[in-house]
This record gives C-alpha cells, structure tokens and sequence, in this order.
C-alpha cells in the first residue's frame, strides 16, 4: 500500500481504531507509521495521554469481556466500555497530574 492509500484508509478509521493501531506501531511498516502519526497529528489526539486512555480502556474490556476483539464491530461501544468511561479517564488525568 502507498502512502496516499494509508492517509485515506487512516481518514475512514475513529479515533480508537487508530489508537488500536498506535498501541501496535512495531507491527506497521515505517510508510504506515508515518501515516500514522499524520493523521493522529490531523486528528490533534495527543499518543501519550490519549494511548494510556486506550490501553487502560483495552484492559478492561479484555478483563470484563474476554472476547476477540476483531469480533467486535469497529465503532460500536460495549455498554460495559461506556460506563467504565469516566473512570478510565480519571485514572488518565490522574497519572498525568491532569485537573
């Protein structure tokens, strides 16, 4: 895939799918990696703050529904990930002296 290709399939994904895909850098190539950061830059999603969210949030999910993750439709919220929304932020702000 070229790097145009990457930012218009990186354009069509939400912000999670491509905090997914953050959390998993290693296994891009570097063209997607660049397209990557691009787009997280566009979308102004911070990785640090916003990739400790996901990963908390991804935790979780894995710990209260152990389900594949690919079986679960992109962009459609487990009613368990909403409710445990304002907590997983919180635990954000607070590792990160946030107010």
């Amino acid at each position: 895939m070229n790097r145009q290709e990457l930012d218009s399939e990186y354009r069509e994904k939400t912000d999670s799918e491509l905090l997914r895909l953050a959390m998993n850098r290693e296994q891009l190539t570097p063209e997607a990696n660049v397209a990557l950061s691009g787009e997280l830059a566009r979308r102004r999603i911070d990785s640090g703050t916003h990739l400790d969210a996901a990963r908390l949030e991804e935790q979780d999910r894995q710990a209260d529904n152990p389900v594949e993750p690919n079986l679960v439709e992109p962009g459609i919220l487990n009613p368990a990930a909403s409710a445990n929304h304002e907590r997983l932020l919180r635990r954000v702000f607070d590792r990160h002296s946030l107010p």
